[in-house]
């Protein structure tokens, strides 16, 4: 649901007015900037803010020993300015922050281009070093623009010639899933059509299948694929697949390659005969048998992500308050919780609340919210205050 005009007005004055009060002051750009950068990283707040942090951050007092924090934020705000087509005038912000850094990063006015396909150019242009075409790649698979929002294949296959073809793809795979949740946003919405863009999506993945099928089976690409089609919410036949090749690989299984099998059905049915699955080979920890365990916290969530909330409840009774699963489902009016397990349930629930009104829906906010979510999506989320000891336990 998108905020009343005035209250967004408003919020961005107030923005604006604790920035320039606090540069000048002797506030850190960690302390000032970095809570806000997170919540743009998460998807928790409008982008639009990065204007007036990249104003920020070249103003702001900076301690001796604060030099590489500064780096860092830069680095970040230049990404997340690469990364969002919303953000007005964002190439003026852009190239303010490559012409005052400190110490050039030779990679961001190589990525930073009108398009992928002058970025690809470019990346051929420059001159040959050990370690150039490894971090720009990266750098311009994050660029986005508003009317390519995750770069095509064929520009991957392009940077193939100069990368390893498993490293680029494997880069690429990675990315597409948090691309399209991006997608949803209500900063983003309107400049797309989501539902071709999955579709879009779809068949490059097809296509690297028929162009590339020795590349399918290199360790870690079927689960990579597996999550690729499935976060599209439109090819869940191709999610399957790749699903049951990761079973009949027969290998070590992660939590995390089963949380993604989980999120990637479309229906109950297909949800009970993949969590079948799942149980066969990721078994129970019988040393803790009355810890929920995390595949089940993983199949709660998915019950509910397909309208099955009642069976969720009733799973979740079994054991004591989990705060992954908590937050989606909230607290028992019985639930013997101490108060720093509650304060994180309520931080938690807070975010999603924030990211719905962002405009992702609960499978959107299911990916972001995950333990397994990019390191961007995660870190504002997982912060020590916010994360008991045993969250992560499994």
């Amino acid at each position: 649901m998108l905020l009343p005009a005035r209250r967004v007005v408003r919020a961005a004055t107030q923005t604006t007015r604790v920035l320039r009060r606090c540069a000048s002051t002797d506030s850190t750009a960690s302390d000032l900037i970095l809570p806000r950068l997170q919540k743009v990283e998460s998807l928790a707040s409008d982008p639009s803010v990065l204007r007036e942090l990249v104003t920020a951050i070249s103003t702001l007092h900076v301690p001796q020993n604060g030099l590489i924090e500064r780096l860092d934020i830069k680095t970040r705000l230049l990404t997340l300015l690469c990364q969002n087509p919303s953000v007005l005038t964002r190439w003026t912000y852009a190239d303010r922050l490559i012409r005052r850094w400190p110490y050039p990063d030779k990679a961001f006015p190589i990525a930073v281009q009108p398009s992928h396909a002058e970025a690809v150019k470019a990346l051929f242009r420059a001159p040959r070093s050990a370690y150039l075409p490894a971090q720009t790649f990266r750098r311009i698979m994050n660029m986005r623009y508003a009317d390519a929002p995750f770069i095509s294949l064929d520009h991957v296959l392009r940077i193939a010639d100069i990368v390893p073809l498993e490293i680029a793809v494997g880069y690429w795979l990675l990315l597409l899933p948090q691309y399209l949740v991006r997608l949803s946003t209500n900063w983003e919405r309107p400049l797309s059509n989501l539902d071709a863009t999955r579709q879009k999506m779809v068949r490059q993945l097809r296509s690297l299948e028929e162009k590339h099928p020795v590349l399918v089976t290199v360790d870690g690409f079927h689960d990579a694929l597996m999550w690729a089609y499935g976060a599209t919410r439109v090819a869940p036949d191709d999610a399957l697949r790749h699903w049951s090749a990761v079973l009949a690989r027969g290998e070590p299984y992660s939590i995390r390659t089963a949380e993604r099998a989980l999120a990637s059905t479309r229906d109950l049915d297909t949800l009970e005969r993949v969590w079948a699955q799942v149980q066969e080979v990721i078994p129970r920890r019988p040393e803790e048998p009355d810890w929920m365990p995390i595949i089940d916290v993983f199949y709660a969530q998915n019950l509910t992500r397909l309208g099955a909330r009642d069976a969720a409840l009733a799973l979740a009774k079994q054991y004591p308050l989990h705060v992954e699963l908590a937050w989606l489902l909230g607290i028992p009016p019985d639930a013997d919780v101490d108060e720093e397990r509650r304060a994180a349930v309520t931080a938690y629930a807070e975010h999603a609340e924030q990211l719905a009104r962002n405009g992702l829906d609960l499978e959107d906010v299911l990916i972001v919210m995950s333990l397994h979510a990019p390191k961007p999506f995660r870190e504002a989320i997982r912060g020590k205050k916010t994360q008991p000891k045993d969250a992560l336990r499994t």
